[in-house]
């Protein structure tokens, strides 16, 4: 990925669905201008998006289950797209590879303005989706795990603990120091959740953090 490719904050909008009226709306059609909806700063509407798309509410339902899991596949969408990106564009291996990488992960997420918007709109209801096991973190987890789990197959990085567990320590710290201030207002604090990610990384490999290791590269 080129330095200059945007962030998902600053990813368009999609535009709004343009089907023929004879070609009914899909699963796919939804999905897509959920994202739109969220992308927009906006707040989802289930009866709005069935509105839309030409079908009923109870059809909507049938395909996702329930406005909570629609939001978290959006979100989740955007996230792996960020961590996605991160990765490509990181240089080094090992140790300085994950902390850029995990770097800056944190500094989009932080900077994410269609984010920003869903916490004011969602409150804590949006807090739990994007903290719980079973929401966003679990699936953060997961790809996280997957990202280390790289390097350590190749041989650059061991880790200072069993990865299951490295890596939902640094999800939770960096989920503490991103939406610690939510009841008072988002107010992330990227700086911290760097360093305390990169602390946990190296905690066992007998070197110290770099400084300013995992800061995010300017475009």
């Amino acid at each position: 990925m080129s330095p200059s490719s945007p962030k998902p904050a600053q990813i368009a909008p999609i535009p709004a669905l343009q089907r023929s009226h004879a070609a009914p709306a899909t699963p796919a059609d939804m999905f897509r201008a959920a994202r739109r909806i969220y992308l927009a700063g906006e707040k989802l509407d289930m009866n709005q998006l069935a509105l839309q798309l030409g079908i009923a509410r109870a059809t909507l339902y049938r395909w996702i289950g329930d406005r909570d899991r629609l939001l978290v596949d959006v979100i989740w969408s955007l996230t792996q797209q960020t961590l996605e990106r991160a990765a490509a564009r990181a240089a080094g291996q090992g140790v300085a590879r994950l902390e850029a990488i995990f770097g800056e992960q944190v500094e989009v997420i932080a900077t994410a303005v269609p984010l920003r918007r869903f916490l004011e709109h969602e409150g804590q209801a949006g807090y739990r989706l994007v903290t719980h096991p079973d929401g966003v973190h679990g699936r953060l987890v997961q790809a996280d795990m997957a990202v280390i789990r790289q390097e350590i197959d190749a041989g650059r990085y061991r880790p200072p603990a069993d990865l299951e567990t490295l890596v939902e320590a640094m999800v939770s710290v960096g989920e503490h120091f991103l939406y610690s201030g939510l009841i008072g207002g988002f107010h992330p604090q990227p700086d911290k959740a760097r360093r305390a990610i990169g602390l946990l990384l190296r905690e066992s490999a007998g070197e110290p953090p770099r400084a300013g290791a995992g800061k995010r590269r300017r475009a």
